[in-house]
């Protein structure tokens, strides 16, 4: 069987590619960007089974010869910008056209899965007091990124409904990990990235906003989810949550990392001004339901935060590749 990904140089799609090969499937690797070293070596030992192609789903054409020569049985399209200095403009053509045109050669090439990634952002900032919502939770679209996210679903469920292509949209929680790191199209990178980042450079921390909670997924566990799902068929595919239902305050994270690097200290300040890290009431999240996704896959194991917080630690360290 053989699997394209799109952004497959990205955090999100090397990872992909990595939990494809692994299970000793062929990953087409379709990227805008050469992988940097961090990404080829986070395939090392099955890069074997990897194929790599440029591509820019911003060109139809480009999209169109792809597919027609790699002869795919799946996709996972995780190509997307989240933040860019043209970003409005970018995310249009990337997240929304891009899809188009993916969703397009997917149904003239006959594949037959089609995994769309979009994100929890789609809901806007919904209260945490809310506890946790399910994928008919209303849309809210507060901001462009997740307005573009909006309408490539709906793209995604035309195509669904309109040809013979098996479509899901795949909702992420927030995903921390390897390779996360800052890029052009993703600026900001996650809490816990952000977090093991200023204990290796720092031995003083100022934080702000340790009561704000919310969930974290490590991104190894998300991949071999999303790769699930883009095997099976589900029953009316539609829209399934991808994320722990573990909510973590910003306390806890901090105190798992001084375990891990006792030597560093978190002094916690009364502004967002004055620290180093900081999260804002907010940034806090209700917990994304994951039952859908069981009912289809059976349980997902997600790793514990304290687990995920010293792999990439090590990672970060050079100790873990």
């Amino acid at each position: 069987m053989k699997v394209l990904v799109t952004g497959a140089s990205g955090f999100v799609g090397i990872h992909l590619v990595r939990e494809i090969a692994a299970r000793g499937l062929n990953a087409v690797a379709c990227t805008f960007e050469q992988p940097s070293e961090e990404a080829l070596a986070r395939i090392e030992g099955v890069e074997a089974r990897v194929t790599w192609a440029e591509l820019d789903v911003r060109n139809k054409s480009l999209v169109e010869t792809v597919l027609r020569e790699r002869d795919v049985d799946a996709i996972l399209h995780a190509a997307a910008v989240t933040s860019a200095p043209s970003a409005v403009n970018a995310m249009a053509e990337v997240n929304v056209e891009g899809t188009r045109h993916m969703l397009e050669a997917a149904v003239r090439h006959s594949v037959r899965r089609f995994v769309f990634l979009s994100s929890g952002a789609v809901y806007g900032d919904v209260d945490a007091s809310a506890g946790r919502i399910g994928e008919d939770h209303p849309l809210k679209g507060d901001n462009p990124y997740a307005r573009f996210k909006m309408a490539a679903e709906a793209l995604s469920r035309d195509y669904a409904g309109g040809h013979d292509l098996s479509v899901s949209i795949a909702r992420l929680g927030t995903l921390y990990g390897p390779v996360e790191g800052r890029s052009p199209y993703r600026q900001k990178p996650s809490i816990p990235w952000r977090l093991v980042e200023l204990t290796l450079e720092k031995r003083s921390v100022r934080v702000f906003g340790l009561a704000t909670k919310r969930p974290y997924s490590f991104v190894d566990d998300a991949a071999r989810a999303l790769v699930d799902l883009a095997l099976m068929r589900p029953e009316g595919g539609d829209t399934f949550h991808v994320g722990s239902e573990e909510s973590v305050a910003f306390s806890r994270l901090l105190d798992i990392v001084g375990r891990l690097r006792p030597e560093v200290r978190f002094e916690p300040v009364d502004s967002i001004a004055e620290a180093d890290l900081s999260m804002k009431p907010e940034d806090a999240r209700p917990v994304l339901d994951g039952a859908r996704l069981e009912s289809v896959l059976g349980p997902v194991a997600w790793r514990s935060v304290e687990a995920g917080l010293e792999q990439l630690m090590d990672w970060s360290a050079g100790l873990e590749r």
